[in-house]
């Protein structure tokens, strides 16, 4: 969902000698906000354990960045993530899962939003384009009924590997 480029990273000591070496992908997202995720214990409590059971919880920090790579809003800076874990019915046994993110205070990760400690990162497994949730929203939205929820698109990064569009 953006331009890619990998460059190759030497790391040297004080000496100039290669101590390690590696390739780092850079990745830009356009026209949409991102939303980086990470784990407090990557290792044992990181995404491949969340998705084992939506039972299976973490916590962590998370940054919201708008489509002009500026924060979303002065809350979703550096964020305490009280409780992420797996969210979905029919979409958890899909490839792409979804996620519920509780912060530890209310913030507005939409523009336009009041603040929540609840927000949901959904998957959308079965619309390859990402429109049909975000239309029927907007909609709601229009026709001004008691409930509409607001949605938006997001890049979402989850421990530093890009997990697509939610």
């Amino acid at each position: 969902s953006g331009d890619a480029w990998t460059v190759g990273v030497v790391v040297r000591d004080k000496g100039g000698a290669a101590k390690e070496s590696f390739n780092l992908k850079i990745m830009q997202g356009i026209g949409i906000g991102t939303l980086y995720y990470t784990s407090d214990d990557a290792v044992n409590h990181g995404r491949e354990w969340i998705e084992l059971s939506k039972e299976n919880s973490g916590s962590g920090k998370a940054i919201v960045f708008n489509a002009n790579g500026e924060n979303l809003t002065e809350d979703a800076k550096n964020q305490v993530v009280e409780d992420f874990h797996g969210r979905g019915a029919a979409s958890w046994w899909k490839a792409k899962k979804g996620y519920q993110i509780k912060f530890d205070k209310k913030i507005s990760l939409v523009d336009g939003t009041a603040k929540e400690k609840k927000w949901v990162l959904g998957a959308q497994y079965a619309d390859p384009v990402h429109i049909s949730d975000v239309i029927a929203k907007r909609i709601g939205a229009l026709t001004r009924t008691d409930y509409s929820p607001q949605a938006t698109w997001v890049n979402f990064y989850y421990d530093g590997e890009y997990r697509g569009v939610y």
